[in-house]
């Protein structure tokens, strides 16, 4: 026995999980989320050889979830992690042991697309309405996601202008009472579209009063 190569526990950092058949389900016109963030092994145990942890990265490590045989929408379900090294060592403890998934059918829809300024341009000047060279934005998702979406629009800022502006602005999708929508995990075929606006110079007009006629006695 070489006793400079002793077993020993270390760890390994920021270990991602692969799920297995995914895919299958999404070609099913299904939906895969991961609750938690229970993708990501923040920290393996592993114990195995001086030598072994020497060399061993965690892409020496292989972690999976197999979505198989996941059945049911709409509920949370947990799917067991299977993780295995390339080396051999003696023993592998992840900090947690299961994926926590929600599947749900896909869903999609094509959403309006509203744009509107903000701010005050330079004084004597007033701002045109906005005109944007896509009207329209398609998103599809989980369906929870996408039925929450009410809304999609673009702000523009127009403080201090005295000419047209164009600019390139992101969509951003709110919700039936206004609230903002974290689009993180709603897939959208547009992200941003061109607008267009008109800086109007006013002018003041005297209004001239003319009476005709005679009041009645």
């Amino acid at each position: 026995t070489n006793i400079t190569d002793q077993p020993s526990w270390f760890k390994i950092t920021d270990v991602t999980v692969q799920l297995q058949n995914k895919d299958k389900l999404e070609k099913e016109g299904l939906v895969v989320e991961v609750l938690d963030n229970s993708t990501v092994l923040e920290s393996v145990s592993v114990y195995a050889p001086r030598s072994v942890q020497d060399s061993m990265t965690k892409s020496d490590l292989v972690a999976t979830a197999d979505l198989k045989n996941i059945a049911g929408l709409d509920t949370e379900k947990t799917v067991k992690i299977d993780t295995t090294s390339r080396y051999n060592v003696s023993q592998i403890i992840p900090d947690h042991n299961e994926v926590k998934l929600k599947v749900e059918k896909r869903s999609k829809k094509g959403v309006n697309i509203e744009a509107r300024t903000t701010g005050k341009p330079s004084d004597d000047y007033i701002a045109g309405k906005p005109k944007i060279d896509k009207t329209q934005v398609q998103i599809s998702g989980a369906k929870s996601d996408i039925d929450k979406v009410a809304k999609a629009e673009v702000s523009v800022d127009v403080s201090g202008l005295a000419d047209d502006f164009s600019t390139v602005e992101e969509i951003k999708l709110y919700d039936a009472d206004g609230e903002l929508i974290d689009n993180s995990n709603i897939d959208m075929n547009i992200k941003e579209v061109l607008v267009n606006i008109d800086i109007l110079q006013t002018k003041f007009v005297p209004i001239v009063y003319t009476v005709t006629g005679e009041p009645a006695s």
